[in-house]
């Protein structure tokens, strides 16, 4: 099995390569700028490593909603990319200035980064309004939703003919599959950090998997793994991680 994956990771890496070749040089400034602009002083060097390691995984993710070869949405994909990992430094980890207890967003990394990226109104409330409840935890249905709403903010800012082919509806449906996906990778971590987490959260475990075991048949994830082949990794990693968070579950569940 490790034989494989390894293989497997070195054919993603090389296709990642070889299809997003212009991308690379733009990610290589950011990272540069990211270690040296002013705007990112507050961050920790540490944090900004793993910021940075964020930022690069979803950027192979969100590549996937783009158009093939269009690079303008790929800049784009990149915006969402460190939009999302700026969004979770915040939420779990550290806010800046503790603005979360003020009630000041505008002394938020997320917030001033969200006003110079986007300039349309309507997707800047999407993004702050799923903000601000992250910050209270003021979610539903395990906090799927989360997915939702990101997808849909990402159909408006990479404008790709991909995503705009769907309704918002299904925009709404494709994104909450992906926040299952997020968690069922994330479980370790959030079990640890006690974060929020559908596996974690709810006896829906089976129905959640079984839920997502039937999007990797659906077109829109075959779109996605053609056009960034890290969904291939991130499929087998979903069914590597159900068998140890059952497992896990099992172990918490006898010992209680």
């Amino acid at each position: 099995m490790f034989r494989y994956n390894t293989i497997i990771r070195l054919e993603i890496i090389m296709s990642f390569i070889f299809k997003y070749l212009i991308s690379i040089p733009i990610f290589i400034a950011f990272s540069l700028n990211f270690f040296l602009n002013p705007f990112f002083l507050e961050i920790y060097f540490f944090y900004k490593i793993k910021i940075l390691r964020k930022i690069f995984n979803l950027f192979m993710c969100y590549l996937g909603f783009t158009d093939t070869f269009n690079f303008n949405q790929q800049i784009q994909a990149l915006k969402c990319s460190i939009l999302s990992a700026i969004y979770d430094y915040e939420t779990d980890i550290k806010p800046i200035n503790n603005f979360c207890f003020s009630n000041d967003l505008t002394k938020s990394l997320f917030y001033l980064l969200l006003n110079k990226y986007d300039k349309n109104p309507e997707s800047r409330e999407i993004a702050l309004k799923l903000f601000k409840d992250d910050l209270i935890g003021n979610f539903q249905e395990d906090g799927l939703e989360r997915g939702s709403q990101s997808l849909l903010f990402f159909k408006y800012l990479i404008n790709s003919s991909f995503l705009n082919t769907y309704s918002t509806k299904q925009i709404l449906k494709y994104g909450r599959l992906l926040q299952i996906i997020d968690d069922i990778l994330d479980f370790k971590e959030d079990n640890k950090n006690q974060h929020l987490n559908c596996f974690l959260s709810s006896g829906k475990i089976d129905t959640y998997y079984q839920e997502i075991i039937t999007f990797f048949d659906s077109e829109f994830y075959k779109y996605l793994s053609k056009n960034s082949p890290i969904y291939i990794l991130i499929k087998i990693k979903c069914i590597e991680n159900n068998v140890c968070i059952k497992k896990r579950l099992s172990y918490i569940n006898a010992s209680t």
